[in-house]
């Protein structure tokens, strides 16, 4: 079962906690929507996602978060990763999306 849900807004940043299973089953709008409020909101200007409770990591999760990182940048916004461990680490370094999305590199906003 795959769950996401708000922890905390603290100036521009938000940080939002996925677990469970993130896989060919999960539709893209299930995390695409609890994401669309900050996507919208001026205000926000960094969204973390905390995948440090997410057990699996599938390719169809892969390219949601790739499209959720676009459909940031489109809205001036940069999407990261923190926490990944495990099955779902190794499906993100594999990828090269680890790098893309981590949450410690240099803000890329300089990149849009």
């Amino acid at each position: 079962m795959f769950t996401i849900s708000e922890v905390s807004v603290e100036g521009s940043r938000v940080m939002l906690a996925i677990s469970g299973e993130l896989d060919e089953h999960v539709e893209r709008r299930a995390l695409h929507t609890p994401l669309t409020e900050h996507l919208v909101n001026d205000g926000v200007r960094e969204i973390v996602l905390d995948m440090s409770g997410l057990t699996m990591l599938a390719l169809e999760g892969v390219a949601a978060l790739m499209s959720l990182a676009y459909e940031a940048r489109t809205h001036a916004k940069v999407l990261r990763v923190t926490g990944a461990s495990g099955q779902p680490e190794q499906k993100l370094r594999i990828t090269g999306m680890l790098e893309y999305l981590s949450d410690t590199l240099p803000n890329r906003s300089e990149d849009a």
